[in-house]
């Protein structure tokens, strides 16, 4: 688990590896977004990766997506 404190813009290349499955969940503090193992339809193995975001960076996270979008 990690909780980001801030994201900050890389000019990197993407390279998707794969497809899986996610979830989330919505506390007073965080957002809470996992992911799968690719083909884990039913999400019974177990949690791959697992990030938490604070309401400052989900206003990030929200620009960031409208940008994204809006392209």
């Amino acid at each position: 688990m990690a909780i980001i404190r801030s994201l900050e813009r890389v000019d990197a290349t993407i390279a998707p590896q794969s497809y899986t499955n996610g979830d989330y969940t919505i506390s007073d503090l965080f957002v809470q977004l996992r992911t799968y193992k690719e083909g884990d339809e039913t999400r019974s193995e177990g949690v791959k990766q697992n990030i938490q975001i604070s309401r400052e960076v989900a206003v990030q996270l929200r620009d960031i997506l409208d940008e994204f979008l809006l392209r």
